[in-house]
């Protein structure tokens, strides 16, 4: 999913320095990305590490995610005015 939600902001970097090159098109990046995302995929399927220590941090990442989310969401809620009626 990080790639969906950063492939804008990555583009709109490469457009910015490698202005009018063949390195912005997306028949070269889409391919470039699939073929890195599958390297990523294998070595990941081959490696017999155990990946603990990134699984425990980005879950712990994830929940304190949500839960600064859920507080924000309150605080709007607990704002919120109510029409008179």
């Amino acid at each position: 999913m990080s790639y969906n939600f950063f492939f804008g902001s990555a583009h709109d970097f490469l457009k910015v320095n490698f202005n009018n090159t063949f390195i912005i098109k997306y028949s070269f990046i889409l391919p470039v990305s699939l073929a890195f995302l599958l390297l990523l995929a294998i070595y990941i399927k081959k490696s017999k590490r155990k990946f603990n220590n990134i699984s425990t941090y980005l879950n712990l990442l994830f929940l304190l995610m949500i839960l600064l989310d859920l507080g924000v969401l309150l605080v709007k809620i607990k704002k919120r005015k109510t029409p008179k009626l």
